[in-house]
């Protein structure tokens, strides 16, 4: 949804086979130094200059190994991203929306053994389904989290800290390529208005994952590239299946620093819920410069004080306006849409290839609301 594509936005995320954890994320977009500029954007200049989702992802990677990894693609890969994945050791590709120009690219995949497999959309013509799910979960997921219960004190403390902040809280992430967006063209779309706004809806999203009532969500950024490092959720222990205690928690933002795959500069932490006292030393020891937070749940005067001593600046940020975040996902998936490439291809006839694996992912989680997205071919 960061891509500042006019007609179709494409993400790719690439994971690891046997545990799952994020390896890379990528947008299609420009190389630093290209500017976003209307006529850079138009079919005949934008396919000499964009850097495919997939592309990115792969060279975005860090120190990260993609050998047997699996790849989340919006939009079927092209001939030039079928190879670079294969070379990277991408082993199996889901895909949401595909486009026959692009059928070259099954027979790389056939070759080098690659499974395929679209995504279950629910209906064979649109996205519609697949969107509006996607809304609901994060309409629920953030309305989870500005409804958690804060004591008087906590309260109390994030009304004194907006204040204090009050420069921060306007103020966005200095970008390190400035490459502005033209007037009028996305600039004025809640989640290109500034940085530090994205990547808490990002922070949100993950959360939708949370495997509990109580949705936490947490994102890793290296200050300098801006590139991210890390997104998960409030889970338990790799190994621990759903368990009653609460204690076997392991919180977002401890998660996010521990699978972080691309070692940053120094970061910045955007969660959805303050962390709790144990946790705030952890961030600085992580090389945490500042933290971004929606809900004050959990936030104390001796938290405080450790992030200040610390050198970790603390910036209570509002959540995003629904409808205009409701807005931005439904032109994404317009973008995704077969009706824009005049697609009559039907969804059965979309490339498959499917090895000895089963189409359902390792490990099994606990009941997230997300079956059946993903889960069927």
């Amino acid at each position: 949804m960061r891509s500042k594509d006019p007609k179709t936005q494409v993400g790719c995320v690439i994971v690891d086979s046997k545990t799952l954890k994020i390896l890379s994320i990528g947008y299609n977009g420009f190389p630093p130094g290209i500017s976003n500029s209307v006529k850079n954007w138009s079919d005949e200049e934008k396919n000499d200059l964009v850097a495919h989702a997939e592309q990115n992802a792969v060279l975005l990677k860090g120190g990260a190994s993609l050998e047997n990894a699996i790849a989340f693609v919006t939009l079927f890969p092209c001939e030039d991203c079928a190879k670079m994945l294969i070379q990277a050791g991408v082993r199996r590709v889901y895909y949401l929306s595909f486009r026959d120009k692009c059928r070259k690219s099954e027979e790389i995949f056939e070759a080098a053994k690659v499974e395929l497999l679209p995504v279950n959309r629910g209906d064979d013509g649109t996205l519609t389904m697949f969107q509006n799910r996607f809304i609901n979960m994060y309409k629920t997921t953030l309305q989870n989290v500005t409804n958690t219960k804060k004591d008087d004190s906590s309260r109390q403390l994030y009304d004194q800290l907006k204040e204090e902040t009050k420069d921060l809280r306007e103020m966005d992430i200095e970008d390190p390529w400035a490459r502005g967006i033209e007037p009028g063209k996305r600039s004025d779309e809640i989640l290109f208005k500034q940085w530090k706004d994205y990547f808490l809806f990002l922070a949100v999203v993950a959360g939708i994952r949370s495997s509990r009532d109580a949705k936490e969500g947490a994102l890793l950024v290296d200050s300098k590239t801006l590139k991210m490092c890390s997104l998960s959720y409030q889970g338990y222990p790799r190994g621990v299946e759903g368990a009653p205690d609460d204690a076997m928690m392991v919180s977002a933002i401890m998660n996010v620093l521990s699978l972080r795959f691309y070692e940053g500069n120094k970061f910045y932490a955007f969660c959805t819920n303050f962390p709790k006292e144990g946790e705030v030393k952890i961030l600085a020891q992580a090389k945490v410069v500042c933290l971004y937070f929606i809900s004050p749940t959990n936030m104390t005067t001796r938290a405080l004080t450790i992030l200040k001593a610390a050198g970790v600046k603390t910036v209570p940020i509002d959540p995003l306006n629904e409808k205009e975040v409701e807005k931005e996902i439904e032109n994404t998936f317009k973008g995704l849409a077969d009706k824009e490439d005049k697609n009559t291809t039907s969804f059965k006839n979309w490339p498959r290839i499917q090895g000895t694996s089963p189409y359902e992912l390792e490990p099994k989680r606990r009941n997230s609301g997300l079956e059946g997205v993903a889960t069927k071919s």
